[in-house]
């Protein structure tokens, strides 16, 4: 004679419910860091961040004026394409 399967479904669901949960949370769900854990693993990125900033090399005043007028200059080449193409279909 074959046994129902219902006493194990019911033998592994009482098992769940007698696990501790901590803090309310289900079972199921991962633990969150705590505080004492948090802070200085934020202190420590929050330290290489600046750190990474300060290795960085600035970028200077000439070096933002030819960004610019290299920008300038390449929308009066576009510019002057359209008004040649233009200017030529007539």
């Amino acid at each position: 004679e074959v046994a129902p399967a219902e006493p194990v479904a019911s033998a592994a669901s009482s098992a769940a419910e007698k696990q501790p949960t901590a803090a309310g949370r289900a079972f199921w769900e991962l633990p969150s860091l705590e505080p004492e854990v948090r802070e200085p693993v934020a202190a420590a990125k929050k330290e290489e961040r600046q750190q990474e900033e300060l290795d960085e090399p600035r970028i200077g005043l000439v070096h933002h004026l030819l960004s610019y007028a290299g920008l300038a200059a390449a929308l009066l080449v576009v510019a002057l394409g359209i008004v040649l193409m233009v200017g030529s279909s007539h």
